[in-house]
């Protein structure tokens, strides 16, 4: 069925005169051709008879009055508008006759309900009831302080005179009821007069072909009769009448995205990984799509000549990653290629023009038109690469729909929906464009990137508006693009499925997976897993070599180095109790996807140091991997164990890293001076290829002290049998006046080459706490394997040296600090002051500067926990030195 008062008839057939409210007393009078008789009106009767008796004589006779009085009645019928269609966001206005059909002249009374002694607004349903809101009618509208919205919702006709009025009921002049039951405001019997009522369609409203979508008033009415002489007052049964108006769909651009990704060979000017979206438009509305000003004003300079006063837009904004739109692909020379159609068949315009536009700009502020020709069919069009695109899109202007200019988009008998695939099926405009994918951290992850596309068009209203993404239905088209460019909205908009909107596509990278652990690193960044060393010096140094240094050992085992070879230390000395070590790692996942691994740790292997090879298994041990510094909950499952330890499936995002802990059980017994090797490999679940290992280097004590003994003059006579000096297993040989020259070298023995980026932040000295003694009182006797110097020599002739591991005596801030002893036995408090006989010195070696005893590789080292330091060798901070001091022999 179609409606004789059509979208734009309707306006005409509704308009009312919008004249200030009128608030008079008014009386409808009328001169009907037969007047019902008035109440109160007194029809009488009686009968008269004459007769003549038997004599000829004439009698008369009359007989009772009888009187019968007319009553009011009270009778009102209502007819309401035969209804008409509309479009979300407009106004609807639907009018009531309301006619004094009885005898007298009555006051209205007017309800939403049949219930009139409660009144209410008028009645708002049919099948989209919801989208329906009173009011928003003629803004003549006055409201007395205190009372209702000021919001036209009902007009009053009487003749030629309309009055507004903001509410049916309540109690002042503002609402309809109030003013019809005053008692001058009454409607003379066979009168009537015209109630409008107002309201408004959301434009969220369903929409649909008549009468699949209905808007629905219903008014209630009933009329009043006051009391006319012996006529009592009447008041009529309640009438009502409903006007059902068919909700149909203005202009309305329906859009369908769609995408692709190149997994393997990519076509000419593609890129594996690189994505492709499609983005077709079509009107799906009852209306033509008509042109706006503010896509004018939003294109600016590049507004195509002949493009008219406005244009219609269909816009998307590049996804973006790390905060920057993805670049374009699909490349020829210097160009990225974009594909247009637009098709005739499917309701493009009639001498419109279609043109590839995009903004460098990232707030879409200036736009410029890509290389192309507008034509009907698919053409080709380019951008520079060199240009940083943040918005693209199809620009179309200079169209008509049936022989009227400024509309874009035609209506289409083919039907389509939003968001739905059978947009691509009929398209109007269509355009194509690619991207390449994101790269870095988490850029692999589901939906990692989303695109939505816009469009903004014209609807078909008397004001026009803005039909766009996310801005408010009714607001206006202007010269101003503000609007367009809003945040949240109109070539913003970047959301879910919505009016002006295409569906969300969302894809991601093409996984690329990655794992690394290495030393622990408090900084929280990617340096602990990403480290490199070389964990026994001979290794290569890379992320595989990495290593965490740690000593351990009990105080009071009292270790003895029976080695005179420097570096090689050797004791026969074990520990004498067992020892648990929580060592921390870091681990990264350097991939763009987020991934589960697996980490694997291994009870070590034994060497000697400073062997690198023929390593010895041990026994005894145990390995477990454990979430938390106190080695107290387990990770991933992960279980102890005498040779391995697994915890699988540890979540890690990509880009993070994850802090874990390796705990060892050491034995009773294990041997000093042993460097223990443990592997830890990390593998991910997403790719079995992806692995990396990481080492602990476990030290059973890690500072090594050696004393040598140089004989600079022997003192011996010349000619004895045997000639001396000669050597024995009890060192050199020396006579009574000889010099003696000692050498006692310290050094850390935690290996790596010089290069190594690892973590010794346990394997090193406390500051200030290294400190070296040497007393020549321990022992009097002439045969001792402890100190005895200061009974058969003179002492320190003179001041003992410090040299780093330059060779380079300690000197300045860093000079070493001793004390000095010269009595025997040597007890009691020291001097600072050298004098010569001294039988016993300390040397707090660093003096009291910050000095600690570190690895040999430690200065290159980034991982945070250990110090930030230049390459070379810093005073404070040095993995070897020597003690040197000369005595005679008395």
């Amino acid at each position: 069925m179609k409606h004789t008062c059509g979208i734009f008839a309707k306006r005409v057939c509704a308009a009312i005169i919008a004249c200030a409210v009128v608030i008079n007393v008014f009386v409808v009078q009328v001169n009907p051709v037969t007047a019902a008789t008035a109440p109160g009106t007194q029809i009488t009767n009686n009968a008269s008879a004459t007769y003549k008796d038997a004599g000829g004589n004439t009698y008369s006779t009359t007989s009772n009055t009888v009187t019968t009085i007319v009553q009011n009645a009270a009778t009102i019928s209502e007819t309401a508008g035969g209804g008409s269609d509309y479009a979300p966001g407009q106004l609807v206005t639907d009018t009531f006759l309301l006619t004094n059909a009885g005898n007298a002249s009555g006051n209205l009374q007017v309800s939403g309900t049949s219930n009139l002694t409660s009144p209410a607004d008028a009645a708002l349903g049919g099948t989209d009831a919801g989208s329906l809101t009173l009011g928003n009618g003629a803004s003549t509208c006055t409201t007395p302080a205190g009372s209702e919205s000021s919001a036209c919702k009902y007009a009053l006709t009487v003749g030629s005179t309309t009055s507004y009025f903001t509410a049916l009921t309540g109690s002042d002049t503002s609402a309809l009821d109030f003013y019809l039951n005053q008692s001058g405001n009454v409607v003379a019997a066979g009168s009537a007069v015209t109630v409008t009522v107002y309201y408004t369609i959301a434009s969220s409203a369903g929409t649909g072909a008549p009468p699949t979508v209905t808007a629905t008033s219903t008014l209630y009415a009933q009329i009043a009769y006051a009391a006319a002489g012996s006529a009592a007052a009447e008041t009529s049964a309640a009438q009502n009448a409903a006007e059902t108006n068919y909700v149909i769909a203005d202009a309305r651009i329906d859009q369908y995205k769609s995408q692709s990704q190149v997994t393997s060979s990519p076509p000419a000017g593609e890129n594996i990984g690189d994505i492709t979206y499609t983005v077709s438009g079509h009107n799906g509305g009852s209306e033509a799509v008509k042109d706006l000003q503010s896509v004018k004003a939003l294109i600016g300079g590049a507004w195509p000549t002949g493009g008219g006063n406005g244009g219609v837009l269909l816009s998307d904004k590049i996804p973006q990653f790390s905060s920057a739109p993805l670049a374009l692909s699909n490349i020829s020379g210097s160009n990225a290629r974009v594909s247009l159609t637009a098709n005739t068949a499917y309701g493009f315009g009639s001498s419109a023009k279609a043109y590839i536009v995009y903004s460098t700009s990232s707030s879409g502020a200036s736009w410029a038109v890509a290389s192309g020709t507008p034509a009907t069919g698919t053409t080709a069009w380019t951008i520079p690469t060199s240009a940083a695109v943040y918005y693209l899109g199809v620009l179309i202007v200079g169209g008509s729909c049936s022989s009227t200019s400024g509309f874009e988009l035609c209506t289409d008998s083919n039907s389509t929906t939003n968001g739905n695939s059978n947009v691509a099926s009929f398209p109007a405009v269509q355009y194509s464009f690619t991207v390449a994918q994101p790269t870095g951290t988490g850029s692999a992850n589901a939906n990692s990137i989303t695109n939505v596309s816009d469009a903004l068009g014209g609807d078909n209203q008397s004001t026009e508006h803005i039909l766009g993404p996310g801005i408010s239905g009714g607001t206006a088209d202007s010269t101003s693009a503000s609007v367009l460019t809003t945040g949240g909205e109109g070539i913003n908009y970047t959301s879910t499925l919505t009016a002006g909107a295409s569906n969300n596509v969302q894809i991601q990278s093409l996984a690329t997976y990655g794992t690394l652990t290495g030393p622990y690193d408090a900084s929280g960044t990617n340096q602990g897993g990403d480290a490199t060393g070389s964990y026994d010096g001979v290794v290569s140094n890379d992320n595989n070599g990495d290593f965490t240094a740690v000593p351990f050992g009990q105080s009071g085992d009292g270790i003895i180095n029976t080695s005179t070879t420097l570096g090689t230390p050797a004791t026969t000395v074990k520990t004498s109790a067992s020892q648990t070590l929580c060592v921390a790692h870091t681990l990264y996942n350097n991939g763009n996807k987020n991934d589960q691994d697996s980490i694997l740790a291994n009870v070590p292997t034994a060497y000697s140091i400073p062997t690198t090879s023929s390593g010895a298994s041990v026994t005894g041990w145990t390995v477990g991997i454990y979430s938390n510094g106190a080695c107290s909950t387990a990770l991933g499952g992960a279980t102890d164990g005498s040779s391995t330890s697994t915890a699988t499936n540890v979540s890690i995002n990509s880009g993070a890293t994850l802090q874990y802990y390796v705990k060892y059980v050491v034995p009773s017994n294990t041997a000093y001076f042993t460097r223990f090797d443990a592997v830890i490999t990390a593998t991910s679940n997403g790719d079995g290829t992806k692995q990396n290992s990481t080492h602990d280097e476990l030290y059973s004590s890690f500072i090594a002290l050696t004393t040598l003994a140089n004989v600079t003059a022997t003192n011996c006579p010349s000619g004895t049998s045997p000639s001396l000096p000669a050597t024995s297993s009890g060192g050199a040989q020396v006579c009574p006046g000889g010099t003696i020259v000692y050498s006692i070298d310290y050094r850390n023995l935690v290996m790596g080459l010089s290069s190594t980026n690892a973590s010794f932040a346990q394997a090193i000295t406390h500051l200030n706490g290294l400190t070296v003694t040497d007393d020549g009182t321990l022992s009097t006797t002439s045969q001792s394997t402890t100190p005895n110097w200061a009974t058969f020599t003179t002492g320190l002739q003179s001041a003992p040296a410090d040299s780093d591991s330059n060779s380079v005596a300690r000197a300045s801030g860093d000079a070493s600090l001793f004390t000095y002893w010269t009595n025997l036995p040597a007890s009691g408090g020291g001097s600072t002051t050298f004098s010569a006989g001294g039988t016993k010195f300390t040397d707090a070696v660093g003096g009291t500067s910050s000095f600690q005893l570190a690895p040999k590789g430690y200065f290159q080292s980034g991982i945070s926990g250990n110090p930030t330091l230049p390459v070379s060798e810093p005073a404070n901070l040095d993995w070897q030195g020597t003690i040197s001091f000369t005595l005679s022999v008395k």
